[in-house]
């Protein structure tokens, strides 16, 4: 039988049983005591000289049902509407006591090893005993199926202090979970949510899965944005005609030219960007140099990123470009680029500052220790010297951490001190546990090569810092 010719004959057996009990149509009709009457509406049914043992009735509406003074024996009324008669009075709660003694902590884990249906009746206990708290609502929330149980949630026990950080943890889970942009709305006015500041409105936008989630936090703390922001909407539009909507919301940082330079970086691909410039971009704008560095921005193969370079100035344009491609491009791009510009056959030869800095951006693209000294080996031990190192290149680009790092690799093939070499950093970037580290792994290892250089530099660094978190516990 196909799944509606078993319906009609459930229905059909039900009609026929005229002088069947509550009980044995539910029998009959297959239905799952424990499930299919929780809020149910039961008023006025007859449910009197039956076994009701095993059933649900979680707030059913029993009112006016035909009930005997032991019919509901056995069976689940948490929270049912009854006639006042057949109430039952609270009884006591002998784990109240307990709980009220627990730390938020240890009630946070027992939520969190139960189901949503028995942690919303437990937060509901714990509520009793002022217990509640943000932390604990928020886990309840992540225990919830879908965004209707965990808006429900919220509903239910919105009474909370919603002051400090506690409001920002649920909404976020909310939008992490892809709440809808109407649900969300629904829990930001429930809980009265505004962000702290413009940086966690902007880590909201991350999360956002959506365009219509995303425009609605926006437009609901406008005040907050800054282009960044704008950004981080415009990664979900899904046209170029998109770019008008943009331009406009851009309008609120800057008008002119400068508005639509903003629209266009906020758009999510190279080639939206090309169709917005063909179709609502001015030709004088669609000229403009920065336009080149914003499809560099969102340049995803090296080809891309060389198409914009050839014919590009040698001066701040084209090294704008380079720094925007090599920002863009993934590891395994970027590379390609670099390779395709050191070859004789390259349309384009760039060398200087431009290059130092292709390599330096290439370099810091990954931070694995053999990604690392194959680039050191292959290209940083024969492009740059100890000139680089103190030059304002490397200083803006690196970290310390890094710096010594590439130092200490340095060591590998030439013989300097290294801590005088960054002696000069003392003032403003010292710190004892990377240097002493870079320190000793020249001292140690740095004859090997640089593979043995920078492991070793990285272990000395591990050691250092357990060393220093023993000693501090």
């Amino acid at each position: 039988m196909t799944r509606g010719s078993k319906l009609a004959a459930k229905v059909t057996a039900v009609r026929s049983a005229r002088n069947a009990s509550f009980v044995q149509l539910v029998a009959i009709a297959g239905l799952d005591r424990t499930k299919a009457f929780r809020f149910a509406d039961l008023s006025g049914v007859d449910l009197r000289r039956q076994d009701l043992r095993g059933f649900d009735f979680t707030g059913a509406d029993l009112r006016e049902a035909l009930l005997d003074p032991t019919s509901l024996a056995g069976a689940v009324i948490a929270d049912a509407q009854l006639d006042a008669r057949f109430r039952q009075p609270e009884q006591s709660d002998a784990s109240l006591d307990e709980w009220s003694q627990e730390t938020e902590g240890a009630l946070a884990k027992k939520l969190q090893s139960m189901s949503f249906d028995e942690a919303a009746k437990f937060f509901g206990k714990i509520e009793k005993i002022g217990r509640t708290s943000p932390r604990l609502l928020t886990e309840l929330i992540k225990l919830a199926p879908d965004e209707n149980d965990a808006l429900q949630a919220l509903r239910t026990f919105f009474l909370l202090d919603w002051t400090g950080p506690g409001a920002y943890r649920i909404v976020q889970r909310l939008v992490a979970h892809g709440t809808g942009a109407s649900a969300l709305k629904d829990a930001v006015d429930l809980v009265g949510y505004a962000p702290a500041n413009a940086s966690q409105l902007g880590d909201l936008l991350k999360s956002t899965r959506d365009f219509e989630t995303a425009d609605f936090l926006y437009k609901r703390f406008q005040r907050l944005c800054a282009a960044e922001h704008l950004m981080l909407l415009g990664r979900h539009v899904r046209s170029p005609a998109d770019y008008l909507y943009l331009r406009d919301l851009a309008g609120r940082f800057s008008g002119g030219r400068d508005r639509e330079l903003i629209a266009l970086r906020a758009l999510p691909s190279a080639q939206m960007v090309r169709s917005a410039l063909d179709h609502y971009v001015a030709a004088e704008i669609a000229g403009l140099s920065t336009v080149q560095v914003i499809l560099a921005e969102k340049a995803q193969r090296a080809e891309d990123a060389l198409d914009l370079l050839v014919g590009a100035g040698v001066d701040r344009p084209l090294k704008r470009i380079v720094n925007a491609a090599m920002e863009s491009l993934r590891p395994r791009e970027a590379y390609g680029l670099m390779k395709i510009l050191a070859s004789e056959h390259t349309p384009l030869r760039i060398g200087g500052d431009i290059w130092t800095a292709l390599l330096m951006s290439l370099y810091l693209k990954r931070s694995d220790a053999r990604w690392r000294w194959t680039m050191f080996n292959d290209h940083l031990q024969w492009d740059l010297s100890l000139d680089d190192l103190r030059g304002g290149i490397i200083q803006k680009k690196f970290k310390l951490r890094d710096l010594v790092e590439l130092a200490t690799m340095f060591s590998s093939v030439l013989d300097f001190d290294l801590k005088l070499e960054l002696s000069h950093l003392a003032k403003t970037r010292w710190d004892d546990a990377v240097l002493d580290s870079g320190i000793h792994a020249a001292r140690h290892a740095s004859g090997l090569g640089a593979s043995a250089a920078i492991e070793a530099f990285r272990g000395n660094l591990r050691s250092y810092r357990k060393s220093a978190l023993f000693a501090y516990s």
